[in-house]
């Protein structure tokens, strides 16, 4: 186990946060330019409202990483076949209950956060459509778990950074060409695609070999599965309400303008949470393998060094947040977006909180 491929994944997951940092600040004044703020708003009501429905992976998609960590780094090549098997055997079925779940309450989730009549049959058909484009990938989740496995993280998080990359040409093609509200879900598509195959790539060219087989899958170990994965499922709720939970609530409230102000206010203190908390995160496949080996000394340590540095810098990037947050928003030229000092406090209060939870 080097530390080198733990330095990579943070290099990485700093190139991803710039990635992200980049298209979501040239993403925000497109859409703008070409959709209205109610069109603006669905985006984020579509993907918040998915989001809840993607936990019926049941924790699963989080888990194969820690799971995968003791055949993988024991040469134990029939036992990880079997694993990675059962695994997407699994994640197959949950994909097709997501999508037959996601299908059968369209209708009745759109109606319920009163979308405006004009606007239901455009939020329906994006709705539908990232709904299956999640349904599809659901089986491609275990690429991450398995190159978390492996300690080579920074391959998927280069893999997603490439896709983000292309996600913003295709997404701005799409919104010239005049797709509407529906260049997310098309420009969605050439990201995933884009992103499961360089991922792909790195699992093929990896030290381990992976044979898909539908024989002797070992069901056994389905128990010790959804042992696991039910603690982080856990989670996953409290990380989907205390994120994905305040565009639902503004929608069903206030109406999809309004999620206009509230997703553009809180760009800045969210992408620096992100970016405080990637050092910390880069550890985790390190970690895990610290513990599969019993080796709980320098895992306590190197955890307690990083707590103490994420904590600092999150002191002090909302110290920052508190005074650039305005200017941000203002150099959209939307000004009325802007929800004051006040939500920024608050919000700030949020962030510090989450990471303190998240570490």
């Amino acid at each position: 186990m080097r530390l080198r491929n733990t330095i990579l994944t943070g290099a990485a997951s700093y190139i991803q946060m710039g990635v992200v940092l980049v298209t979501q600040l040239a993403a925000i004044p497109l859409a703008l330019h070409f959709l209205d703020a109610e069109r603006f708003g669905l985006w984020a009501f579509v993907t918040q409202s998915l989001g809840y429905l993607l936990l019926l992976d049941f924790g699963v998609a989080n888990s194969i990483g820690r799971l995968m960590v003791e055949p993988l780094h024991n040469g134990d090549e029939k036992t990880w076949n079997g694993w990675f098997n059962m695994i997407l055997a699994v994640l197959f079925l949950q994909g097709a209950l997501f999508l037959g779940v996601g299908l059968a309450s369209a209708d009745a989730i759109l109606h319920w956060f009163n979308l405006s009549p004009a606007l239901f049959p455009e939020a329906r058909r994006l709705w539908i459509s990232v709904l299956a484009l999640y349904a599809i990938a659901f089986p491609f989740r275990l690429m991450a778990g398995i190159l978390s496995a492996q300690n080579r993280y920074y391959r998927y998080l280069l893999a997603t950074s490439l896709g983000l990359i292309v996600w913003l040409a295709a997404f701005f093609c799409c919104l010239h060409l005049g797709f509407g509200s529906q260049a997310y879900a098309l420009s969605l598509a050439v990201q995933m695609v884009v992103s499961i195959g360089v991922q792909a790539a790195a699992i093929v060219s990896g030290p381990n070999r992976f044979r898909i087989s539908l024989r002797h899958i070992p069901w056994r170990h389905a128990r010790e599965l959804f042992g696991f994965s039910s603690a982080v499922f856990v989670c996953g709720i409290a990380i989907q309400v205390a994120f994905m939970s305040q565009s639902l609530i503004i929608t069903k409230i206030l109406g999809l303008g309004a999620v206009a102000g509230f997703t553009v206010c809180s760009k800045v203190p969210m992408q620096l949470m992100q970016l405080i908390w990637r050092p910390f995160d880069a550890f985790g496949s390190r970690w895990q393998i610290f513990w599969a080996k019993l080796e709980t000394e320098p895992l306590a340590a190197e955890f307690t060094r990083m707590l103490r540095l994420t904590l600092g810098l999150a002191l002090l990037a909302m110290t920052c947040s508190l005074a650039m947050n305005r200017w941000f928003v203002f150099i959209f030229g939307k000004e009325t977006l802007y929800q004051g000092k006040v939500f920024d406090l608050f919000f700030v209060l949020f962030v510090l909180a989450q990471v303190w939870a998240h570490c």
